[in-house]
């Protein structure tokens, strides 16, 4: 294979040249190509390999727990393009299941937590803002072609932003790390559980013929978006309960995130650290929703602040299955004020989720969240011969 197209070590240990090749084939459908981040120096290309082998670590745990574990593959690669965040897809070639992620994922949110956590506090509710900037007047760019100069290589540019943006304090390098470690974990296990509640399959095989049976069945002639919306509803509960599974089942992975993210020990730390995965995926998606104007989303995808709500239950719902003795009011309390925090340190960036913060548009998100529920009970039905059992 040429340069270009070397695919990581990682996926080249669990497939067949066929496979990857397959894959590689795939991927030029699209004008996409693979990213070969181990030319990156250690330190930069660990941001990479981590968060691609938990992918992997993921989905071989969860299929541990199907009799045809055998049978299942995927194969989880970066990608050179940076016109979306991550995709899930089913190709009836190769190993079938394939999940890409934009190269410029990882570095965006490495720095994007460089520059929220170089506060004194990054989990403080007060804040200045900058004298000069209004919120909403500047981005963070999620293209990160927009880094990249005549002077520099993609990767050079890749370093570069890692480095103008790298906090003085070692506590702080360390917690930012954690918290995009976080932040990439749900993305990929987001995508996982795509392939896992059998929607890829089904939007392979099917199509628009799924949405014309929904249809027909609800007589719901828009149904087509609250089937896409319906289901990135419940890869992100899924996605929720993997990440809880990662940072809190295991006593000596808990112990790590609670040391890294400056927890108590005992009850109170247990909730501190919940309401870190709330800060963390709240700025995720303030990264990915700068030019959401509404709350009642019409696209493919929710809005982010009905998906944050979602996330927030779901956090509390799997929580309380391990803790019911816990004061549940106390544990709201703390993630409403983490999603707060969070918010309020990307103010102080200059920034604001969604436009104008969703103010014009605030009084849809009950009506939201209850449409989306009624549409994910009516399709359910629909997936469930496909999820995988």
């Amino acid at each position: 294979m040429p340069d270009s197209f070397k695919i990581s070590t990682l996926t080249a240990e669990r497939t067949r040249k066929q496979e990857r090749s397959d894959f590689i084939s795939f991927l030029s459908k699209y004008y996409y190509t693979p990213y070969y981040y181990e030319d990156l120096e250690e330190a930069y290309s660990n941001l990479y390999f981590y968060p691609h082998k938990l992918g992997y670590d993921f989905f071989d745990a969860y299929c541990k727990m199907l009799k045809s574990y055998k049978s299942k593959k995927v194969i989880i690669e970066y990608v050179n393009d940076s016109s979306f965040q991550a995709f899930a897809a089913y190709s009836n070639s190769g190993c079938g299941n394939y999940i890409s992620i934009s190269a410029g994922v990882p570095t965006l949110l490495q720095a994007v937590y460089h520059q929220v956590i170089t506060v004194k506090n990054p989990f403080a509710t007060t804040h200045g803002g900058f004298d000069d900037v209004s919120l909403g007047e500047v981005r963070f760019p999620i293209d990160v072609f927009q880094f990249v100069d005549d002077s520099l290589s993609f990767k050079q540019a890749f370093q570069k932003l890692i480095h103008e943006t790298l906090p003085n304090e070692k506590w702080q390098r360390v917690m930012s790390t954690i918290m995009a470690e976080i932040s990439l974990a749900f993305i990929v296990s987001h995508e996982l559980s795509h392939i896992f509640l059998g929607h890829t399959y089904l939007n392979s095989k099917c199509g628009n013929n799924l949405l014309n049976e929904v249809r027909y069945k609800n007589r719901n002639k828009s149904v087509g978006k609250w089937v896409s919306q319906a289901w990135e509803i419940e890869a992100d509960q899924m996605a929720v309960s993997f990440l809880y599974n990662y940072m809190f089942v295991d006593e000596s992975r808990q112990k790590r995130f609670k040391k890294h993210l400056k927890c108590k020990n005992g009850e109170t730390g247990l909730i501190q650290l919940l309401s870190r995965v709330v800060y963390a995926l709240s700025i995720t998606f303030f990264i990915f929703s700068q030019t959401q104007r509404n709350v009642k989303s019409t696209d493919s995808h929710p809005s982010a602040l009905v998906r944050v709500v979602y996330i927030i239950s779901q956090l509390m719902t799997v929580f309380f299955h391990h803790h019911p003795k816990i004061d549940e009011n106390k544990v709201e309390r703390s993630l409403q004020l983490a999603h707060e925090q969070a918010e309020s340190a990307w103010n102080q960036l200059g920034f604001e989720f969604g436009y104008k913060s969703y103010k014009e548009t605030i009084d849809d998100l009950n009506l939201s969240v209850n449409q989306l529920e009624r549409a994910k009970r009516r399709i359910a039905r629909f997936a469930e011969n496909a999820a995988w059992k």
